[in-house]
């Protein structure tokens, strides 16, 4: 008994999920009810033309009658739908499908019967019982109920009108054979029906189970095709991290995740060849100009059916922020703002080691009197004489030139693609500043620097230390006139 049961019911575990089921079933064969509804009214003008001029001259007036009775039922029955089915909450769905089912189902066989005073088929009958299991996924054991009281009432119409026992026999066997295949039918629909909405069901389950982790991750998500350039699901922390604001998505592209167009050509050929993209760091300004930047992480993901990346958003704006304080720590000198020691060489050796190096001049620089200024007015006024010298220089070297402290009271200038004349030149202008500071400033200390050059040439390769020890030599030189002179 249980596999019949399970034929004429199949059952879901779940009460509320075989709720749902029988309300989207209901709701599909009122839609599919509409259709045939509509068919039917649309056709009836044939069918009248068929009734009262392609059959003038059939002599069974019976036969004509009833059919054009059929016919005109079945179009009122079909305008009587489409006026009530726009007030579904007057009379229950499920109530008028049944109806008009199973007097879909009358109709056939009152038309077979009426076939029987002429050609004698019973075809009307056949179709209809097949078609209503295909079209309409009623539940088996209730269109087996239907089927058996119509059928019943068939049967006994047939022998009425069927003189021949073993043509009433035939027929009876026929009919009875396409009952249970059109009874098949409806299990099958059915059942296929139940597997779609099944599927549909754990689907949506996923997507609110997608939904709700995505809504609850602490960093900003985004769900977007790229292909299409349109997004699909934004967290909130997505939302206030871009500032695209609470409206709806639709009509939202993803243009805002990428500042230039080539960066997202860049991601969609790299999701090509390596199917995801880690560490992505992108720069944005924010509302104030400032520069803002991310870090994204791109996961090719399937949603509801559609091929979507998966980006995950960090801010590393204040790693970045230290990243740089770290950067400029490393390789600025921290009293004058120009750069340190250590940068300075590493940049002087890369040229002069370099296979594709240029001709530079290298200026060493010394300080006059910073020591009897420290050790008279203290190292306050000697750093405030460095800075002062120091932002001279800066202001008359070019940008093309590297200027850097190389400790205490001695600098170096590396004058890019320049000849000794070009940097004596500027060394000219940056003295003649010093001379105005010297006389329209009050200060317990004059402006003055040493200085010696040293011009290289490519081909010759020699260390930083021995470029910086030559200029040196130079250096010296003048250093010693200037001690003459101020002794």
């Amino acid at each position: 008994m249980r596999p019949l049961a399970n034929l004429l019911i199949p059952a879901f575990k779940d009460r509320n999920a075989s709720r749902n089921f029988h309300l989207h079933v209901d709701g599909l064969i009122f839609e599919r009810i509409k259709l045939v509804s509509l068919l039917l009214a649309a056709s009836y003008p044939v069918m009248f033309a068929f009734d009262f001029f392609l059959l003038r001259d059939l002599g069974s007036i019976v036969y004509r009658m009833n059919l054009f009775i059929l016919h005109s039922v079945c179009f009122f029955a079909s305008v009587i739908f489409l006026y009530i089915r726009k007030k579904p909450d007057f009379i229950s769905k499920r109530f008028i499908n049944y109806a008009y089912i199973g007097f879909y189902l009358a109709a056939g066989a009152a038309a077979s019967l009426n076939s029987q005073l002429l050609t004698g088929t019973i075809a009307a009958y056949v179709i209809v019982m097949i078609s209503a299991a295909a079209a309409f996924p009623l539940r088996p054991l209730h269109f087996s109920i239907m089927l058996v009281c119509v059928h019943a009432l068939f049967l006994a119409g047939l022998s009425k009108v069927t003189e021949n026992y073993f043509t009433l026999l035939a027929r009876q066997m026929n009919s009875s054979g396409a009952a249970a295949v059109s009874l098949l039918i409806c299990y099958s629909f059915y059942m296929f029906q139940k597997q779609i909405f099944i599927k549909e069901e754990k689907l949506k389950s996923k997507e609110e189970s997608f939904k709700r982790l995505f809504s609850m991750n602490p960093s900003p998500l985004l769900l977007a095709n790229l292909e299409e350039n349109k997004i699909i699901l934004m967290n909130r922390q997505a939302t206030e991290f871009y500032q695209t604001g609470t409206g709806t998505l639709d009509g939202l592209n993803a243009d805002f995740i990428f500042p230039a167009l080539e960066q997202k050509q860049e991601i969609l050929e790299k999701l090509k060849h390596n199917g995801s993209i880690q560490n992505y760091m992108i720069e944005y300004s924010d509302s104030n100009g400032s520069p803002k930047w991310t870090m994204l992480n791109f996961e090719p993901v399937d949603y509801m059916e559609e091929s979507c990346v998966l980006i995950a958003v960090s801010d590393i704006t204040n790693f970045k922020k230290k990243e740089e304080e770290l950067h400029r720590h490393a390789t600025v000198d921290m009293l004058t703002g120009i750069m340190n020691r250590r940068r300075g060489i590493e940049i002087l050796e890369q040229q002069a080691l370099s296979q594709q190096g240029h001709e530079f001049t290298l200026c060493f620089i010394d300080i006059n009197n910073l020591k009897s200024v420290n050790d008279k007015y203290g190292h306050n006024v000697g750093d405030e004489m460095i800075k002062l010298i120091c932002s001279v220089i800066s202001g008359k070297i070019s940008a093309d030139d590297i200027f850097f402290r190389l400790g205490g009271d001695e600098f170096v200038i590396i004058f890019n693609k320049k000849t000794p004349d070009n940097a004596r030149k500027t060394w000219k202008e940056i003295t003649v500043d010093f001379e105005i500071l010297n006389a329209t400033m009050q200060k317990d200390f004059q402006l003055s620097a040493s200085y010696g050059l040293y011009h290289y040439t490519p081909g010759n390769p020699m260390t930083a230390e021995e470029i910086i020890e030559l200029a040196d030599k130079e250096m010296y030189k003048e250093k010693s006139m200037f001690r003459a002179v101020t002794i």
